[in-house]
């Protein structure tokens, strides 16, 4: 008999953490063993299928609950042909589908609907970003770079906070960076939405340090530019180069009345 892994739903939600943080070849051992990394693998994403009862139990509906499955299968698939880029963020997601906290712009889950079903219902009036999941730093605008160093320089001194925190900023017409200091996310949103309709907010920012402090994101907007994710993961106490994730313009699209902010949500 197998004996379950995970007896809650934050169990099964520290699996998937792991899968992120560490797939295709980074899991680490507590005994100083050498780790098998493909078979570590293996293990985790199979850890990811027998809990997904879990996931089931929050998505409460049986076309998304199959599509996130088949995004499970394409990040595995992903991983073993050595594309971990892709691995990672249909992972990553499909992580935002089940937990919208975490919540990603819809992209390959289009495709896994069509791999799942043959043809699309839920995603049917989606179209996919045109822009490259991964960029570079060259990609940031110069009102997005200038947000991205002020926004790196208010978070030096916060990075050993256990708990986490969250900041938003905006760049004001006359160049001006200013601090959102609302009393929630939505109050935030609120303000910005304000401040562009005004023309007085040229840009926005955020930066997120997710609680135990393991991985530090930032959200650049800029009017034009694509939506740019900053992720900066720690491992070993020191943080590695960050990824740049393209997106669609959230703040600043046509539709922004509608969904202004909706990148700086936790």
């Amino acid at each position: 008999m197998k004996l379950a892994r995970f007896n809650t739903l934050g169990q099964y939600h520290d699996a998937w953490s792991v899968v992120i943080l560490c797939a295709p070849d980074s899991f680490l051992s507590f005994d100083d063993e050498s780790v098998d990394q493909r078979h570590e693998l293996e293990r985790s994403f199979a850890d990811l299928r027998d809990g997904f009862h879990f996931a089931e139990k929050r998505l409460k509906d049986v076309r998304m609950a199959r599509i996130c499955r088949e995004m499970i299968e394409m990040s595995y698939e992903a991983y073993v042909a050595g594309d971990s880029t892709l691995g990672a963020h249909s992972l990553q997601e499909c992580e935002g589908m089940i937990w919208p906290g975490r919540a990603l712009p819809v992209k390959h889950a289009v495709e896994a609907e069509r791999r799942a079903y043959g043809e699309l219902k839920v995603f049917a009036d989606v179209t996919v970003s045109p822009y490259p999941y991964e960029g570079t730093e060259g990609d940031l605008g110069v009102v997005q770079r200038d947000l991205y160093e002020h926004a790196a320089m208010a978070c030096a001194s916060r990075l050993n906070e256990e708990t986490g925190f969250m900041m938003v900023w905006v760049k004001c017409a006359d160049g001006a960076v200013r601090e959102i200091k609302a009393r929630s996310q939505k109050k935030a949103r609120e303000e910005i939405k304000l401040g562009v309709a005004a023309r007085d907010v040229v840009g926005a920012a955020s930066a997120q340090l997710l609680v135990g402090g393991g991985l530090l994101v930032y959200h650049l907007e800029e009017a034009g530019r694509p939506l740019i994710a900053v992720m900066n993961l720690r491992r070993d106490g020191a943080f590695q180069p960050p990824r740049f994730h393209l997106n669609d313009p959230v703040t600043f699209s046509a539709s922004a009345g509608a969904h202004i902010g909706a990148s700086i949500t936790a």
